[in-house]
């Protein structure tokens, strides 16, 4: 019987006993929709072939970890390994550029000297940590509450009315909303 024409088990067992072959049959099968999943998600070639690079190399060092009981059911958890790897690389992604050290802000208020850093930190000690991460990913990340929403797993609704909520404690503190408006642009936070 050919490779290609195997169940995903029948293959993740040849993986197991280090058949090459096998592997790229798997690899071959599930790289196109692994990668269009990633790049819908990253909106970044490189970064997505990259992501499904990674989860195929898992794949192989322990194939023992994807073994499944139907084809149905492999498809399911690789296209749910590679979301969750997508929403990770995407929350480092967005991580690096809000601590990035280019990203210090001039302002001439009692916060002139904060960075983008130091100010997030301000915002989830005034939050609760969901609201301050919705905050942080709109003003600074500058995702859109599409993109908050499929980051952080709620409705764009929720991200909408927690950011609304969130900006209105946050609108007690004026100093710290005057060093928002002077150092970033925030044009829906007023």
């Amino acid at each position: 019987m050919k490779l290609e024409n195997l169940s995903d088990y029948a293959l993740l067992k040849k993986i197991s006993h280090g058949s090459e072959a096998a592997f790229e049959v798997l690899y071959h099968r599930y790289f196109k929709i692994l990668f269009s999943t990633s790049d819908y998600y990253l909106n970044d070639e490189g970064e997505a072939k990259e992501t499904v690079q990674a989860l195929f190399a898992s794949i192989w060092a322990n194939p023992e970890s994807f073994k499944t009981d139907s084809e149905h059911s492999l498809h399911s958890f690789l296209s749910a390994s590679i979301r969750n790897s997508c929403f990770s690389s995407y929350k480092k992604m967005k991580r690096e550029i809000l601590v990035d050290d280019e990203n210090i802000v001039p302002s001439e208020d009692k916060y002139s000297a904060l960075s983008i850093e130091d100010a997030c930190s301000m915002i989830r000690k005034s939050l609760s940590k969901s609201e301050a991460n919705i905050v942080i990913l709109h003003i600074f990340g500058e995702l859109n509450f599409k993109e908050i929403a499929e980051c952080t797993m709620i409705s764009e609704n929720s991200a909408s009315s927690s950011y609304t909520r969130a900006i209105g404690k946050l609108r007690k503190d004026n100093a710290f909303m005057s060093y928002l408006n002077d150092s970033v642009v925030a044009k829906d936070v007023m």
